[in-house]
């Protein structure tokens, strides 16, 4: 993150190549101008090359890199509002390929995500590049799977981005602190009756229906949230007594929901 001798905040949603998939955000050191001083440049991100068979070429993996897969990225948090700063309450990265799908979580912790929501609340350009050189260059990409390979002549292959969509997710931001609720109205009881009321006998209650479960292409159901479970905990909570669940934000996974989940794939014999 710095490019003609100037830093600047980063937000890599997608480093990747056939081997390896990355997403990593770098902040920068507090500053009253668009000149920054110094900035991470490591970055908090994740690698999928440390998530064993998850991404790369071939069908021994869950994500066949020779095949076309879908990415999503989901930033849940808030913009700043008059006397609250803006909020990231996560960055959660799918990988998707008929269906198997990978989860990249951000590991980089509130405060550091906090301040990456202060560079996105101001407003970040996008840019798509493809570049690579010498292997000492990428090394710090894929040089555990790629070792010694040049990123030029026959491994310099065609990439192609299609279908590019960009929408809000509306998570209601938290109340601010010592937010009073609207007070409590206590209505006046009526008077008591001055004569007998005759009640009729009560009729019974209908039996409850409970709504048919519909199921989705690839098995996936609507999952609804309870007990505090909420879009992180859709997200980042994996495979739970039995069962997957997906953070899909309404996308036709399972309907209009935005947390779906199915029976866990039993692994194929091999």
């Amino acid at each position: 993150n710095m490019v003609c001798g100037q830093w600047y905040p980063e937000l890599d949603i997608m480093e990747a190549n056939i081997q390896t998939f990355a997403a990593t955000p770098h902040t920068c050191d507090a500053s009253s101008n668009p000149h920054f001083n110094n900035c991470d440049r490591g970055g908090r991100g994740k690698n999928t090359i440390n998530m064993g068979n998850s991404f790369g070429p071939g069908p021994q993996y869950q994500i066949d890199t020779t095949r076309p897969f879908q990415v999503r990225t989901s930033f849940p948090g808030s913009p700043s509002s008059p006397g609250q700063p803006a909020k990231l309450m996560g960055m959660m990265t799918e990988l998707r390929q008929g269906g198997n799908n990978v989860k990249i979580i951000n590991q980089g912790g509130n405060d550091y995500l906090n301040e990456m929501a202060k560079a996105m609340d101001k407003g970040m350009s996008i840019r798509i590049t493809y570049w690579g050189k010498d292997p000492q260059t990428m090394d710090w990409l894929d040089g555990a799977r790629c070792g010694n390979e040049v990123c030029s002549g026959q491994n310099a292959g065609q990439a192609i981005i299609t279908d590019i969509d960009i929408r809000p997710v509306n998570i209601p931001p938290p109340p601010p602190p010592g937010a009073r609720l609207p007070p409590f109205v206590q209505t006046t009881p009526a008077p008591p009756a001055t004569r007998p009321v005759i009640r009729p006998e009560p009729l019974p209650l209908p039996e409850p229906t409970v709504p048919p479960i519909v199921v989705y292409p690839e098995g996936w159901i609507c999952h609804d949230y309870e007990n505090g479970e909420d879009d992180i905990w859709c997200a980042t909570v994996g495979d739970l007594d039995g069962l997957e669940y997906t953070f899909s934000l309404g996308d036709g996974t399972c309907g209009s929901c935005r947390c779906c989940r199915r029976p866990v794939k039993e692994a194929e014999p091999g």
